[in-house]
């Protein structure tokens, strides 16, 4: 399995800007075989985004709230969608993430299947802002941890 933060092209680093979690969700919920929503207010994916760009207005001084995060199978593996979900939870737990706001999406477009997350690294309640440090070891060691 490979974890990976999506990087904005040009940006240094992992994430975007709060204008980044409509076209994001948009993405990941328009061709995903299942959606699932963790900790937002609303029960339609649609109305997510907003959900999310709200939330992280909690903290005026984060500038790229939104962040995004891909695990994917080998193309010989074809997990079901409960087992992609199951992984993505997993993952929320070892990076710290559970209380976020997060939006998941199972794919099915390419040979090898894969699940997004996209998650406000805003929390909900505090407006403390997740560390994003040290992110791609917390990911290998949590897809190893899958993968077993």
């Amino acid at each position: 399995m490979i974890g990976e933060a999506i990087k904005k092209e040009g940006a240094k680093g992992s994430g975007g800007g709060a204008d980044a979690f409509k076209p994001g969700v948009a993405y990941v919920c328009g061709k995903a075989t299942r959606v699932a929503l963790r900790n937002i207010a609303s029960a339609d994916w649609q109305d997510a985004a907003v959900d999310m760009c709200l939330t992280s207005e909690l903290n005026s001084r984060v500038r790229k709230p939104y962040y995004h995060l891909v695990l994917s199978w080998h193309e010989l593996e074809q997990p079901t969608d409960e087992q992609m979900v199951e992984a993505a939870d997993h993952m929320i737990r070892s990076l710290g993430l559970e209380d976020h706001q997060i939006v998941i999406g199972t794919h099915h477009d390419t040979k090898r299947r894969h699940i997004h997350l996209v998650c406000n690294t805003v929390h909900p309640i505090t407006g403390k802002v997740w560390s994003k440090s040290n992110d791609h070891l917390r990911i290998e060691k949590a897809c190893r941890e899958i993968e077993l």
